[in-house]
């Protein structure tokens, strides 16, 4: 082999390795643009709150990149915001900012995890008040009311319906086995108080509480005026009490991040 031949191989070698590395460098800031969403995607973060009453109260938060929309996650009882992480992973894999939050005396929240057993009712009721904290730290997110559902299971169901009929502003709320009346907190008065242009997604199962969360969910449905919020009631054959519903009715997890 000549010499000439290994000049021009060197080149053509060299020439390759310069255009690959100007590729790789135009491509770097997307790559790593991708890794961020990604990373912000799977990422969750534990957050300490406070509500106006002092409770301390703990949440975790899954950010997303640029977020839309918003959820605040309320559990049933007894349980805690990690009933919610099959949902907000995938509200979170859709941009979504999810914030889910342990009720107060309950697990790693002030009184947790088992404080909650020797509330009064108006010590329940007080829980109101950990829906504000949640929310004003999905404020400094940058959300704004428009941008933030609510999301609750059982009494959870109660307390997000509560919410935003005291706070109109805030246009949406899901509900699983909601009560009609869970530790003071009724729902039928309030779901005739609910605003023009709220909505409301009202979800049951008929072999939980011996179908009596599938008859409230009935009855909370009809005294929503339907001429002025938009309401979805869909009732599942099995399912049981709150989150459990997502274990028999996966599809339900989609349908309410899409609601």
């Amino acid at each position: 082999m000549s010499h000439w031949v290994i000049i021009i191989i060197i080149i053509v070698v060299i020439g390759a390795a310069l255009f690959y590395w100007q590729t790789y460098q135009q491509l770097t800031p997307a790559a790593e643009e991708r890794v961020a969403e990604k990373k912000a995607m799977t990422n969750v973060q534990k957050v300490s709150l406070t509500a106006s009453d002092g409770v301390v109260l703990a949440a975790d938060w899954y950010p997303a990149v640029a977020p839309q929309k918003y959820f605040v996650l309320v559990h049933m009882m007894p349980a805690t915001k990690e009933s919610w992480q099959e949902l907000a992973k995938r509200a979170q894999a859709k941009g979504y900012g999810v914030l889910a939050i342990d009720l107060r005396g309950h697990g790693q929240s002030q009184a947790g995890p088992n404080g909650y057993r020797n509330f009064s009712d108006s010590q329940h009721q007080e829980s109101k008040l950990d829906l504000q904290a949640a929310v004003d730290y999905l404020k400094k997110q940058g959300a704004t009311a428009e941008q933030v559902s609510i999301i609750g299971a059982s009494i959870g169901a109660n307390l997000a319906l509560q919410y935003i009929v005291e706070h109109p502003e805030f246009k949406a709320a899901g509900l699983l086995s909601p009560g009609l009346n869970y530790r003071g907190i009724e729902t039928l008065p309030l779901a005739a108080r609910l605003q023009q242009g709220q909505r409301v997604w009202l979800s049951a199962a008929d072999d939980d509480n011996n179908g009596l969360n599938s008859q409230w969910v009935k009855e909370i449905y009809e005294a929503i005026d339907g001429e002025k919020v938009l309401k979805v009631g869909v009732n599942f054959k099995k399912g049981g009490h709150g989150t459990d519903i997502f274990k028999a009715s996966p599809e339900l997890m989609d349908k309410l991040i899409g609601f």
